[in-house]
């Protein structure tokens, strides 16, 4: 994980395609390796918060179109995908306080972000079972998850 979180740094840093192109190709061969080139895992902010929250919807919207219909079964290798890097987000923003005020926002953020990431885990665990209904449910409760942090956190957005 830590030659991944290196290339991942170096992905994020670039700013042409050429350069894009071959942190991707570092970052697709350190995912294949053991190697943590030396370094130390830690929660900490490693990304900015804004753009990496960014992503949410867009991950959001693919998992909710994939989620429903016939195909549900065929789909759930994408949207487990989906909901597990839901669950990474989640876990990762409990790091970053950034967007607190005081120490009783820090603990509403921390448990928000563990909120969000048990619930991305429950729609998970339900796409693997097979489980369309559930999976549902669960992600209408993601969903207001997601809606309860923002009210307190971002009240001007929806």
């Amino acid at each position: 994980a830590g030659s991944m979180l290196k290339a991942a740094q170096e992905v994020a840093a670039t700013k042409d395609y050429a350069s894009a192109k071959q942190a991707v190709d570092t970052l697709k061969t350190a995912a294949k390796t053991k190697d943590n080139s030396g370094v130390e895992l830690k929660w900490e902010k490693v990304a900015s918060l804004p753009e990496l929250m960014k992503q949410v919807p867009l991950i959001n919207t693919k998992l909710k179109m994939k989620i429903k219909g016939k195909n549900f079964m065929k789909k759930a290798k994408d949207t487990a995908g989906y909901t597990a890097v839901l669950a990474a987000i989640a876990q990762g923003t409990a790091a970053d306080t950034s967007a607190t005020q005081n120490d009783e926002q820090v603990e509403q953020w921390r448990k928000f972000s563990a909120v969000s990431r048990d619930l991305a885990g429950e729609v998970n665990a339900a796409i693997h079972k097979g489980d369309e209904p559930a999976a549902a449910k669960a992600m209408e409760k993601l969903n207001v998850s997601c809606e309860d942090c923002h009210a307190v956190f971002k009240p001007e957005e929806k």
